[in-house]
């Protein structure tokens, strides 16, 4: 049903009959609604000059292009991010040391020193002593510690923690040993932890703590190893000297004894002696351990 505004403006456009709206309106509001849609149909509206549209645009304000502001607030966040980058990069970025064929002294930040056997490699974060003082290490290596925050070496078979001591860590295979020679040394192998004093070793083939004698690691001309697989220091001798050497022996030697650090031929001798090996020389880099 329509409502009033409908059928009014239905019949001014033709869609509503004179005869509806009489019966709706009565024939009185019929004649008034007539004389109104007749007057307003000759109405005619002039719009004055200044308000047709060319002439309204004329007398707009000029566009002007928007000002670019510098948004140094911006610039000011994006250079501390990439200081906040480069920082986070030094921090997690890593320092390595090795040592590929000789015994080499290294100074950590801290001032602690570390001896690398050939083939050792040690490795921390550049945070090393800012954050903490954790490294790993692969291979040989004696530590002697300054005293500050906990050092920890973790490597592939254990880790150990100190304060400030000196020790020794061996690390190869699945061969694991730690030698205290100075201070108090916690050593985690296998879930399972020792704590080590002056004059002790932790060996992952004896299983457990024994007794060493610390007068065998004075001599800084050779380096001692005690119940040390053979072909560890086999392969410790070959990059000393730049050397290959084979062993024929297929048993599972351990070496306790002295590697000469300075003279080769002594050194072929103190891992050929004990097993009753013959060194064969193929040539001059050359050799091979025979069971006689």
């Amino acid at each position: 049903m329509r409502d009033e505004t409908t059928y009014l403006a239905a019949w001014i456009e033709g869609a509503f009959s004179d005869r509806e709206l009489e019966k709706r309106e009565g024939k009185e509001s019929l004649n008034r609604y007539r004389k109104i849609k007749e007057v307003s149909s000759k109405l005619e509206i002039d719009i004055p000059k200044n308000l047709h549209w060319e002439v309204f645009e004329k007398q707009l304000p000029e566009k002007r292009e928007p000002q670019k502001k510098t948004l140094n607030w911006v610039y000011s966040i994006a250079a501390s991010f990439v200081v906040l980058v480069g920082i986070s990069s030094f921090i997690l970025s890593q320092k390595t040391y090795t040592s590929p064929n000789s015994f080499n002294q290294v100074e950590l930040s801290d001032g602690s020193i570390v001896q690398l056997a050939p083939g050792a490699t040690l490795k921390h974060q550049r945070s090393f002593n800012l954050i903490n003082r954790k490294l790993k290490l692969t291979g040989e290596a004696y530590f002697q510690v300054e005293k500050g925050s906990t050092f920890i070496i973790d490597s592939p078979n254990g880790s150990v923690e100190v304060v400030g001591t000196a020790f020794k860590i061996i690390d190869t295979g699945d061969f694991f040993t730690v030698i205290c020679t100075e201070g108090k040394v916690k050593v985690t192998h296998r879930e399972k932890t020792y704590f080590l004093t002056k004059g002790l070793s932790f060996s992952s083939i004896a299983k457990g703590v024994y007794e060493i004698d610390l007068n065998q690691y004075t001599d800084k001309s050779a380096s001692y190893y005690n119940k040390v697989p053979l072909d560890y220091v086999v392969d410790i001798v070959s990059k000393l000297y730049n050397i290959n050497i084979q062993i024929s022996s297929l048993k599972n030697n351990y070496f306790t004894g002295t590697i000469d650090l300075k003279d080769q031929e002594k050194a072929l001798r103190s891992i050929s002696l004990p097993f009753s090996f013959k060194v064969v020389q193929q040539n001059i880099n050359n050799f091979i351990l025979i069971e006689e």
